[in-house]
């Protein structure tokens, strides 16, 4: 996706469902909601996020609320991440009428968020497939975790709302899922026999996801020197050099790229990985924090541009003080004076039991006619009255 927009931008790396991370953070860069409602930057500053907003984390609805609604406001853009990918594939009948990909334990629990509230993962499915796989703003670049010319050159402007395609990437041994493992995952070399090292999920790996810049066809490498994230492996072996001319390759000649994607150790320097290659997730899914990095036109990369979220989940808040995104995009339950439950959240407004919420142009016309006399109710006051008026 090529967007010759120059702004500021805010970029921002893995949030697997932490929803509290996210607010924080986004309070912690100045983003608040304005009189129109939407979230907004006083310098008129806009985000990048990197993909993955789910997963691992237990507030997965929320995330995508927000990211959503900041997307749609057109103060974010959103990219792809390989756990948004995996989601399509695992909704998308294949042949013999099983998944594209068998459903994850992760995935699992994330879709277990969404069992109150009828239709609605459906409808998330239906937004991962728009979402672009990369953007080259000409200045900057950003894709979630490899910026491959080869492999765009084979995806081009599709996007998984093209059925062939999206059956394609989700069939091994073709060229499209080929393409798309490389982009949205990284290319993985396999080990040497005997060799194996186990990830943060405790899986135990065979092959290790591989660094694509910083090195040419001649390097001598082990499997050590190339492994993502740096350390996760100790392994002295040297790579074959045939194995090395397969790995993509970013020249520092290009302009700064930004992924997210390669799960860097929390306490990993904040700092550019290269030359012109900044790595923006650490973790948040797990003990890490959200990290971003603040992109002004003309810049070259540094450390400096780096901003670094608080692991805990209060980090901001002192008392009696709320962070007014967080504040802003609290979702709540009430029930009007005609005894219906409602969901009022960050920007949405959806009748509870409902698989669709109000269109902008319904919820600008009937909030006010919905709050006026309404009281606040818990959700699962909300859920229990929903089900009693449907029975």
């Amino acid at each position: 996706m090529k967007n010759n927009e120059t702004k500021k931008y805010d970029i921002i790396g893995d949030i697997h469902g932490r929803f509290d991370k996210l607010t924080d953070h986004l309070t912690r860069l100045g983003y608040r909601r304005g009189e129109d409602h939407k979230i907004h930057h006083p310098e008129g500053r806009k985000v990048l996020f990197l993909g993955d907003y789910i997963d691992r984390g237990e507030n997965n609805r929320d995330t995508l609320h927000l990211v959503k609604e900041m997307v749609d406001a057109g103060t974010a853009t959103a990219l792809m991440g390989n756990h948004e990918f995996n989601a399509v594939l695992m909704e998308t009948e294949g042949p013999e009428g099983k998944p594209l990909r068998p459903r994850s334990e992760g995935t699992n629990r994330t879709r277990a968020e969404f069992d109150k509230f009828p239709g609605e993962w459906a409808t998330w499915i239906d937004w991962f497939k728009d979402l672009p796989m990369w953007i080259n703003f000409g200045e900057f670049r950003a894709v979630h975790a490899t910026w491959d010319e080869k492999s765009m050159e084979v995806i081009r402007d599709r996007t998984l709302r093209d059925e062939t395609f999206l059956r394609a990437a989700g069939t091994k041994g073709t060229p499209e899922f080929d393409a798309v493992e490389i982009v949205l995952k990284g290319h993985e070399l396999k080990l040497p026999e005997g060799v194996s090292f186990f990830d943060k999920d405790g899986k135990e790996r065979f092959k290790t996801r591989a660094r694509w810049w910083g090195f040419d066809d001649d390097a001598s490498l082990t499997f050590g020197d190339i492994a993502m994230p740096p350390g996760s492996l100790e392994n002295n072996a040297p790579v074959p050099r045939e194995k090395v001319k397969t790995i993509p390759r970013y020249p520092e000649s290009a302009p700064p790229v930004f992924v997210g994607h390669y799960w860097m150790d929390k306490d990993a320097p904040k700092e550019p990985v290269g030359p012109n290659v900044v790595i923006l997730d650490y973790s948040a899914g797990m003990d890490g924090p959200v990290v971003s990095y603040r992109w002004n036109p003309g810049d070259t990369v540094s450390k400096e541009a780096f901003v670094v979220g608080e692991v805990e989940d209060d980090a901001l808040r002192t008392e009696g003080e709320t962070p007014t995104v967080v504040d802003a995009v609290k979702t709540s339950f009430i029930v009007d004076e005609s005894g219906h439950p409602w969901e009022i959240g960050a920007g949405f407004v959806k009748l509870v039991g409902a698989a669709e919420p109000l269109s902008d142009d319904k919820r600008a016309r009937l909030t006010r006619t919905i709050l006026s006399g309404a009281m606040e109710v818990s959700k699962e006051e909300a859920l229990n009255l929903s089900l009693d008026l449907n029975k």
